[in-house]
C-alpha cells in the first residue's frame, strides 16, 4: 500500500517501455521488496503516476532512478511535481566512471552484479515484463548502494547533491521552455569569428609559403 511505502527512507522507481510504450512500473523498498504495476486497459501509466503522488512529493524519501532526467520528463507530462532527494544512477556512474558504458547492461557488467539476462526475456509476455519489473528495481537499489559509497571515497557528495542533481532540473527547464537569445550579439559575434578565421588562415598560408 502507499501508507506502507512512505514508511521508507529511499525507494526505487522503473518504468518499462516495449516499442516505445510503457507496460510497466516496479517500486523497491529494498533489494529482495519490490510490487510491481503491469499496465493493461484499465491499469496505465498516468493513473500509476498518480497513485504513486504521495511517494513524489514526500521530502523525505529519496527518489532512486536509472534516468531522473527522463522520468521527472515524464512525471512533468502528467502534471505531477517531485520533491525532496533524487539519486540518479547514470549521474553518479559518470561522476566515477566518466568514459565508460552506461548501458543497462553495461552497469552490470561494470560493477559484475548477479542478474537474469535481460536480453532472452520476451517483453510480449507477462510474465517475462513481471520478471524484468522486479529484477531491474532490485539492481537499482544494490547500484545505488554501491555507487552512494563510491561517491562518498572519491569527495563527489557535494559535486553530485549540489551541482548534478539540480542541474537535472535546469536542463528539463531549459529543454521544455527553451532559452532566450540576443540574435543580434549572435549574429556580430559570428562575424568577429568569421573575420578572425581569416586572419589566421592568411597568416598560416604566409608562414607556409603555399596555400592548401
Amino acid at each position: 500500500s502507499i501508507n506502507r511505502l512512505l514508511n521508507n527512507k529511499s525507494i526505487g522507481l522503473f518504468i518499462l517501455y516495449h516499442e516505445s510504450k510503457p507496460v510497466g512500473l516496479s517500486i523497491a523498498e529494498s533489494a529482495n521488496k519490490i510490487s510491481y504495476i503491469l499496465f493493461n486497459d484499465t491499469i496505465n501509466l498516468k493513473s500509476s503516476l498518480f497513485a504513486l503522488q504521495p511517494i513524489f512529493l514526500n521530502k523525505e524519501i529519496e527518489k532512486i532512478f536509472m534516468d531522473s532526467k527522463f522520468f521527472i520528463k515524464t512525471l512533468m507530462e502528467h502534471k505531477i511535481q517531485i520533491q525532496g532527494p533524487v539519486f540518479d544512477i547514470l549521474i553518479a556512474d559518470y561522476l566515477i566512471n566518466p568514459d565508460t558504458n552506461r548501458t543497462l547492461l553495461g552497469i552490470i557488467e561494470k560493477y559484475d552484479i548477479p542478474t537474469i539476462n535481460f536480453e532472452l526475456l520476451n517483453l510480449n509476455t507477462e510474465e517475462d515484463i513481471s520478471n524484468y519489473l522486479i529484477e531491474f528495481a532490485s539492481i537499482l537499489i544494490i547500484i545505488k548502494k554501491l555507487l552512494s559509497r563510491m561517491i562518498e571515497n572519491n569527495g563527489l557528495v557535494e559535486l553530485f547533491y549540489n551541482v548534478e542533481i539540480p542541474l537535472v532540473h535546469v536542463l528539463l527547464c531549459m529543454e521544455n521552455n527553451g532559452i532566450s537569445i540576443n540574435e543580434n550579439a549572435l549574429l556580430n559575434y559570428s562575424d568577429s569569428l568569421t573575420q578572425e578565421l581569416s586572419r589566421l588562415e592568411k597568416n598560416i598560408f604566409s608562414a607556409a609559403e603555399t596555400e592548401f
